[in-house]
């Protein structure tokens, strides 16, 4: 027996709603790896790539191997604390450039930045976000403090 004619125009519609939000996270992508690439060229051209290295604490090395600008991966941090309940004038220098450190080298930003425009389950970071524990346990001292 043949499915309903209704029941595979829905399917249709959802396979082509994710297809377009698929290809719109592609192009996104791209727009921001490219956007790194350029930024990271022109800080490099006109000299300024040694204090942005010494600003973030990295090496070219690093810099080269991240897909997005220390700057973009502030931003998604910055978000994702908010989202869990993280204050960032709360945490003390060294925590918070600690978690800003992993953010920025973090392979997972992509989910991130999905988890965050899609507004996800509240603990879906906890899948992929190599600073959820730290982010649970600042979040935990937040709540303890304002109880």
């Amino acid at each position: 027996m043949d499915a309903p004619e209704g029941s595979n125009d829905a399917a249709l519609r959802g396979f082509l709603t994710r297809l377009a939000r698929y290809a719109n996270d592609w192009l996104e992508d791209r727009q921001l790896m490219d956007e790194h690439r350029r930024l990271m060229d022109e800080l490099d051209s006109t000299g300024d790539l040694d204090a942005l290295l010494e600003a973030v604490g990295a090496t070219r090395e690093e810099l080269n191997a991240w897909a997005i600008s220390p700057l973009r991966s502030e931003g998604l941090l910055d978000a994702m604390m908010a989202r869990v309940g993280v204050r960032a004038e709360e945490i003390s220098a060294l925590v918070i450039e600690d978690v800003r450190r992993a953010c920025r080298c973090c392979a997972s930003w992509k989910q991130c930045r999905r988890w965050l425009r899609d507004g996800g389950a509240a603990d879906a970071y906890r899948e992929f976000c190599p600073n959820a524990t730290l982010l649970d346990h600042l979040a935990e001292a937040a709540r303890r403090r304002t109880s």
